[in-house]
Formats: C-alpha cells, structure tokens, sequence
C-alpha cells in the first residue's frame, strides 16, 4: 500500500475558504452538501460554482441558466457533444432529473498539495470556460423557465 504524501481534505478545504476569502467572492458553505457556493456573473447570465472537495478531488460544478427540453433532447445532447469536443478541460452535461445543463470539471489531487493560486487558476478556469460558451449553449437549449430562482441567487 502506498502512503499518502499530499494534502487531505480538510486542509483542501481550508486553501479554498482562504482563496475565495483572499479574492472577496461571493460564497457561503452549503453544509448538506458539503460545498463553497460561489455565485458569479457571466457577461450576460449568472453562474452558480459548487466546488465540492473530496478525500481525491476538487470538484468544480457549474449550474446553468439553460435546460433540457423533452423535445429538443436529442439535438441537445449532439450540441452538448459536439460542444465538449471543442474544449479542453470538463464537460457541459444535463443533470438527469432535473434537466438542467451543468459544466463539470474535476482536479485530482491524491499526493499533491496544490496551492491557493492553482486552486483559484482552477475556479476561474471553470467560471471562464462556461462564460466563453453560453452563445453555443443558448443557440441549442431554452434558458429555463423557472429563471426566478436561479436570479434569487444574486439578491
């Protein structure tokens, strides 16, 4: 068995409450799922970052602005593709249930210690990666209809 010579969790924790402190983002801990919530503006749409620290990864999980139609799903889903084609890093998904879109990346940090500016390089990767894509994302899935609560996010 190989001993683990990385950071732990908590200490992963501990740097993103630091990073997000460091740079005055708006967050709170959503302990039911323990996660930050980071509420950012896009350019033209709010972005909703759950960052998720497991005892292997850093989760970034963005909730979209844009939802799966039942009668569009299958032209969304070759967008979504042909979308993730395209970009390096994560994935744009559709969350099962809810039919939301989400984009999705995940840093593995087993046996590193990733600093605090890696560890904001990734939040501004995630947030910037979906900013620079919502034109593709809009032209292929409506932007919900239940828009309110997503908004409520920035009151």
């Amino acid at each position: 068995m190989l001993l683990r010579k990385g950071d732990s969790k908590e200490t992963i924790q501990k740097k993103m409450k630091r990073v997000l402190e460091a740079h005055s983002l708006n967050h709170f801990t959503d302990d039911k799922i323990g996660s930050f919530v980071v509420n950012q503006m896009g350019n033209d749409l709010p972005i909703k970052v759950m960052v998720t620290v497991t005892e292997e990864t850093v989760e970034f999980w963005c909730e979209l602005a844009f939802e799966a139609d039942e009668e569009n799903y299958d032209n969304i889903v070759r967008g979504l593709n042909d979308l993730n084609a395209a970009i390096p890093l994560g994935a744009f998904l559709i969350e099962p249930v809810s039919k939301i879109a989400i984009y999705r990346y995940s840093y593995i940090y087993v046996d590193m210690s990733p600093g605090l500016d890696l560890l904001f390089a990734l939040l501004n990767m995630a947030v910037n990666t979906v900013d620079a894509h919502d034109g593709e994302l809009r032209a292929i899935m409506p932007i919900r209809e239940k828009f309110d609560r997503y908004n409520k996010m920035f009151n």
